[in-house]
């Protein structure tokens, strides 16, 4: 391509892609601003999670890089994963564990997306265990590793 070409494409005016500095500031929920480049291209993203509904999975993470700053791009992927109505576990990171660093939030999310209907799953069974109407007169807590109590 010749830097004609480049300039063009680079030219946020003309439907490419902003340079650094232009295009739409938006405040971010940390307070930043930040500029979005580019929405999630809904039918890509829906073909994308129809290939892997299609291999019968059925849990979800969606990790953004910035999703820390910026949700909504793991939001729109959401909305689409939802609307598809074919899996039973949709994890966002900047849900799951807001931190900046995306390994470790993407490892929560993988982590959530596979143990929540697992733990759910287990949870129905243990409570089916149970006398009738114990379950609504009586708190259950678990322990967490930290110690903690959680419902």
């Amino acid at each position: 391509a010749s830097l004609e070409e480049r300039k063009e494409n680079d030219d946020v005016s003309k439907g490419g892609w902003p340079t650094a500095g232009v295009g739409k500031r938006v405040t971010g929920v940390t307070g930043e601003k930040v500029i979005p480049l580019q929405a999630p291209d809904v039918d890509a993203v829906r073909a994308s999670l129809q290939k892997l509904a299609d291999k019968g999975i059925q849990s979800v993470a969606i990790v953004f890089i910035h999703s820390y700053v910026f949700p909504e791009h793991e939001k729109i992927v959401a909305a689409v994963a939802k609307s598809m109505a074919c899996f039973t576990e949709i994890s966002m990171s900047h849900e799951v564990m807001a931190m900046v660093k995306m390994v470790p939030r993407g490892q929560t999310a993988c982590a959530a997306a596979y143990l929540t209907p697992k733990i759910t799953e287990y949870l129905a069974g243990f409570t089916r265990g149970f006398d009738e109407g114990l379950m609504t007169n009586v708190r259950l807590d678990f322990m967490k590793s930290d110690g903690g109590l959680t419902p």
